[in-house]
């Protein structure tokens, strides 16, 4: 684990393993990197693995610049200061907003994406986004408690929701904030990498109607639905979705 000086700052990443293209893994909005922390060690042995904390997440600095296209540069000059000619983009949520953005603006940068509980426009109640200006606390309850399903075991949710306890709620406002005007389904025919779309059939945030809609308008996606599972769908599912992936991407980067 190490701060990584880019052109755009200083970056908090956590890395492991070795192999190539490794696999970049961007957090959802309010998160950090621990939200991947399930996955680091067994995506390691397939591959480089390394987690982001985007800026003014977990322990990196924050330049108070919050929208999709800024993050998408963060996560650009994070592969140029590690001198990656491309990765795998690994992104959940606005995390996946972001690798879609990359993969449009920069498509020889990305040799494959992983898109968790996310979609081509992102909606937020405007509800949250009030909230979390007028009473951050009671919001930030509600949403520890409507991205998960509802049996998800409390000890579980406890783990999970503590990235969003640490992040400033302005700035997850804003991060809510730049999903809301994220819209790109006119883009994504621009798409055409290897693409695995994953999504929890009881994930009311971003629906799996949203996941169907990437998997109809990517060239080459797959998408694997996980019953009884809501939005965080890589911490209530761990063992799922680590193996989704590594199934795939020996699948796409290391057969034949």
């Amino acid at each position: 684990m190490a701060y990584l000086t880019t052109e755009q700052g200083q970056v908090f990443v956590a890395e492991r393993g070795d192999g190539q293209p490794p696999l970049l893994c961007i957090h959802g909005a309010g998160g950090n990197h621990q939200h991947w922390g399930f996955q680091l060690k067994a995506w390691s042995h397939l591959t480089r693995t390394l987690l982001l904390d985007l800026p003014g997440h977990g322990r990196s600095p924050d330049p108070s610049r919050h929208r999709i296209d800024d993050y998408g540069g963060v996560v650009l000059a994070v592969l140029a200061a590690l001198e990656l000619e491309h990765a795998v983009l690994v992104g959940h949520s606005m995390g996946g907003a972001i690798a879609q953005w990359v993969a449009i603006h920069a498509p020889q940068r990305v040799a494959g994406l992983v898109l968790v509980g996310t979609g081509a426009r992102l909606r937020v109640m405007p509800s949250l986004l009030t909230g979390l200006a007028d009473d951050s606390q009671a919001t930030l309850a509600q949403i520890g408690t409507m991205v998960y399903a509802p049996q998800a075991p409390a000890a579980l949710r406890e783990a999970g929701n503590q990235a969003f306890y640490h992040t400033d709620p302005q700035i997850f406002r804003t991060d809510l904030l730049a999903c809301d005007a994220f819209d790109v389904r006119e883009q994504l025919g621009a798409i055409n990498v290897p693409t695995l779309v994953i999504c929890g059939e009881q994930d009311t945030t971003t629906p799996p109607k949203y996941s169907h809609f990437l998997h109809a308008n990517l060239a080459q996606s797959e998408l694997v639905l996980l019953p009884e599972i809501g939005h965080m769908t890589q911490i209530e599912a761990a063992d799922a979705v680590t193996t989704a992936v590594q199934t795939w991407f020996t699948c796409q980067y290391r057969s034949g």
